[in-house]
C-alpha cells in the first residue's frame, strides 16, 4: 500500500475520516438519491473488496442507518444533508444488503480491513466503529418490526 493511500486512509476511525469516503460523499450528493445508494451497495456479495470499494460501502450503509435510526454524531454536512433527504420508509429495502456488506469490509477478504488489521492499537477502535455502525442497521430492523 502507498504512504499516501495510507496516509488518506489513517486520519481516524469513523467512515468520513477516510478521504476515499468524502470523496464518494461529494459523489453522490452530485447524483444523489436511493439510485446511488443501490449502486454503491450492489457489490458482488463475494470476491476480495479493494479499499475504494470498501469506503463506498461503508459511506453508503452510513447513509441508509442515518435515514433509518437518525445520524450518528460528528458526520459531515455532506451526509447529514443527504440523510434528511430520506426517509426509514425508503431506505428499508437496502438496509439489509447494507448490513451484509459491511459485515464484509470487516472480513478476511477486505483490504481496508487489512489495512486496519496492522494496526494493532487502533485496529480495535476501527473495529468496534464498523459494528456499531451495523448495530445501527440492526436496531433499524427492529423498529420496522415494532
Amino acid at each position: 500500500m502507498s504512504a499516501r493511500r495510507a496516509e488518506a486512509i489513517a486520519r481516524g476511525i469513523a467512515t468520513f475520516d477516510d478521504d476515499g469516503a468524502l470523496a464518494w460523499l461529494e459523489g453522490y450528493a452530485a447524483t444523489g438519491g436511493l439510485e446511488a445508494l443501490k449502486s454503491a451497495l450492489a457489490v458482488a456479495e463475494e470476491g476480495y473488496l479493494e479499499r475504494g470499494t470498501c469506503v463506498a460501502l461503508l459511506g453508503a450503509a452510513e447513509i441508509v442507518a442515518g435515514a433509518s435510526t437518525g445520524p450518528r454524531p460528528g458526520l459531515p454536512s455532506g451526509a447529514l444533508r443527504a440523510i434528511s433527504r430520506l426517509t426509514p420508509a425508503q431506505v428499508e429495502p437496502l438496509r439489509e444488503l447494507a448490513a451484509r456488506q459491511v459485515h464484509r469490509v470487516l472480513g478476511a477478504h477486505s483490504e481496508l480491513r487489512e489495512y486496519w488489521d496492522e494496526r494493532d492499537v487502533e485496529f480495535p477502535l476501527w473495529r468496534a466503529s464498523v459494528l456499531e455502525l451495523c448495530r445501527r442497521l440492526e436496531r433499524a430492523r427492529r423498529m420496522v418490526i415494532e
